[in-house]
């Protein structure tokens, strides 16, 4: 499923407001998170729970579904991989790989990600020092 870069910032910052899925958020969290006004967030939390990656109940607020959390481990592990290599391949300041990579990283194929992952001996960390989610099909492990 392909998704905007919209769509995968409102599903990070969910999944950050909700530590992976683990607690609910309110719409007027994540629409002050993204600097959006309520209205804006609401449209696009019924956009994602139409896709069925967020879970809306009312008075209750906005939970990643198990598919949700799928895509935002995702999500995060391409950011942080492409993060990584931009840093150490072309000796990009942090700053200037992570502006850069938010730009594209939802465009770029689960392929490509597995082999820079591969050609950088599959790090477990990027250069903040945050986890880089794993990929049983690329990493081995589960």
């Amino acid at each position: 499923m392909e998704i905007s870069i919209r769509e995968a910032t409102y599903i990070k910052v969910i999944g950050k407001l909700t530590n992976c899925g683990e607690r609910s958020t309110s719409s007027i969290e994540i629409a002050k998170e993204l600097g959006v006004k309520a209205p804006s967030a609401v449209d696009m939390i019924k956009r994602l729970e139409s896709m069925g990656i967020v879970e809306h109940t009312p008075w209750r607020g906005v939970k990643l579904t198990d598919k949700g959390v799928m895509k935002y481990k995702m999500l995060i592990r391409k950011y942080k991989i492409l993060e990584t290599y931009l840093h150490i391949t072309f000796n990009m300041s942090l700053e200037e790989a992570c502006e850069c990579v938010s730009k594209f990283d939802v465009y770029v194929p689960k392929k490509v990600i597995d082999a820079m992952c591969a050609y950088m001996g599959h790090p477990k960390r990027c250069p903040h020092g945050d986890e880089i989610p794993r990929d049983t099909e690329c990493c081995g492990v589960s």
